[in-house]
């Protein structure tokens, strides 16, 4: 997956390990990405080659009642 900068910090981030970050912190579950990347990419088995939107991310997010999406969209 290609790296691209962080806004702000300099940091390289990839959409990968924020994805392992909210993991590690219990805001969401590898199950939920799965699920939600099944959605996205109906019949593509291998978790690695998902490549979840941020849109969809959002609203996962959302649902699990982390953040609204207006402020979601006023930190973007």
């Amino acid at each position: 997956m290609k790296q691209e900068e962080q806004k702000g910090c300099g940091l390289p981030c990839t959409q990968d390990a924020f994805l392992d970050l909210l993991v590690r912190k219990g805001l969401i579950t590898r199950q939920e990405i799965t699920i939600m990347a099944e959605k996205l990419f109906p019949g593509d088995s291998e978790e690695e080659d998902f490549d979840v939107s941020q849109m969809a991310l959002i609203d996962l997010l959302e649902k699990k009642g982390f953040a609204a999406k207006r402020e979601l969209d006023t930190a973007a």
